[in-house]
């Protein structure tokens, strides 16, 4: 995971150095596609398979009618996003290269949640991140091969390829055993599915909603250099809340006392500002040398609501990691709500006024804000209620 997440953010700033503006660009708008589609891919599915597949000594089965779904799922998801994406996002990209990244993109996303919940974490880790690495290898013939956005998107194409063709192989080795269901599973199952479509769905909006905005709103070259930046500023951050939240989330399982989650909560705070402070620091003391040479100050307005939202995430991934535990799920659905009619309010509001890259950046700010209140209310509401009710 680490070797993958490095490998993504050392070849996003090789090239910003070696592509063209406008290639930078697309090649930005790309790869935020790719982490919508291992995002949002299969429609929430991949969640309904984890949440009511069973795992016999390594053997994973799943009923016949949530594997209908998911095979309906693999091909109706990513054409929806791939119409979507071509009409609104990559216009300049051939309609069937797209598609065939995001049908690739999405079987990817859920072997790597079949081999997670076999067991095999390496594998899974691999589906994830090899790709990443390879196109972080590809730089190496930067002196033979010119760099360009086409020559990239072939290489990930290819990685996508070679992954999909080895893992088919292995699924064919070992499959996913279907079975047998009883028809009234089947209104368990699309009710649990939609539930899980509307709360990925929300996420994967919420996740993106100033990229797609900015790309919207702004030319691709502006969007490359907003990329960069978060790359730079907010993915240091994401990988580490990523970390501790799936560590948090297996302590919370296994027991919670409010009273210490508030005060890890001020310590994680308190360790985040000061952080933060010193990460920006060394950043712009490292663009003054040949290290990382960029002109931060060009963009200096963007550096502080960027750095901050890294904080809140994580912050927000302790608060969703105790919400995924202890929550009920009548208040995820009531967070998520809220989370999309704020979205939505001022995605429109934006849309139809004049506002720069910054301001954008502080809404996104105060959207994940929003949603950290809300789970952490949730949580207090719901679970200090049931510490009150086992305690009287």
């Amino acid at each position: 995971m680490i070797l993958g997440a490095g490998s993504q953010l050392f070849s996003s700033i090789l090239l910003y150095n070696i592509l063209t503006p406008t290639d930078y660009g697309l090649y930005s708008l790309l790869l935020t596609y790719i982490a919508t589609i291992f995002s949002f891919g299969l429609l929430g599915l991949e969640q309904t398979f984890l949440r009511l597949c069973v795992v016999r000594k390594g053997d994973v089965y799943i009923n016949k009618y949530l594997g209908m779904l998911l095979f309906c799922g693999l091909f109706v998801g990513p054409l929806s996003l791939t119409v979507l994406a071509k009409l609104f996002f990559i216009k300049d990209m051939s309609i069937i290269t797209l598609y065939c990244l995001s049908l690739m993109s999405a079987y990817l996303m859920f072997v790597y949640n079949f081999k997670r919940i076999s067991g095999d974490f390496v594998a899974s880790q691999f589906v994830s991140n090899i790709w990443k690495i390879g196109v972080l290898f590809s730089l190496f013939l930067f002196p033979f091969i010119k760099i360009t956005f086409t020559y990239l998107t072939m290489v990930i194409l290819v990685m996508f390829c070679l992954c999909s063709m080895y893992f088919l192989y292995q699924m064919y080795i070992t499959p996913v055993r279907i079975l047998r269901a009883k028809s009234e599973q089947m209104n368990e199952i699309v009710g649990l599915s939609f539930s899980f479509l509307f709360s990925m769905g929300v996420l994967t909006v919420l996740s993106f909603f100033d990229r797609y905005l900015i790309s919207i709103k702004f030319d691709v070259v502006l969007f490359g250099d907003y990329f960069f930046l978060v790359n730079v500023f907010v993915y240091p951050f994401v990988l580490f809340a990523n970390y501790y939240g799936f560590r948090k989330l297996v302590e919370f399982k296994e027991s919670f006392d409010f009273s210490l989650f508030k005060q890890e909560l001020i310590t994680l705070f308190v360790k985040v500002l000061f952080f933060g402070v010193c990460y920006i620091c060394i950043v712009l003391f490292l663009s003054q040398t040949s290290y990382l040479a960029y002109d931060f100050y060009a963009f200096s307005g963007l550096i502080v609501p960027l750095v901050v939202f890294g904080g809140i995430k994580i912050l927000y991934s302790s608060i969703s990691a105790a919400m995924g535990a202890r929550g009920h799920g009548r208040y995820i659905f009531q967070s998520n709500l809220i989370t999309l009619f704020l979205v939505v309010v001022f995605g429109v509001t934006i849309f139809f006024i004049d506002v720069d890259i910054v301001f954008i950046a502080w809404i996104m700010v105060f959207l994940w804000l929003c949603r950290s209140i809300l789970y952490f209310y949730s949580v207090v509401k719901f679970v200090v209620k049931i510490e009150v009710e086992s305690h009287p």
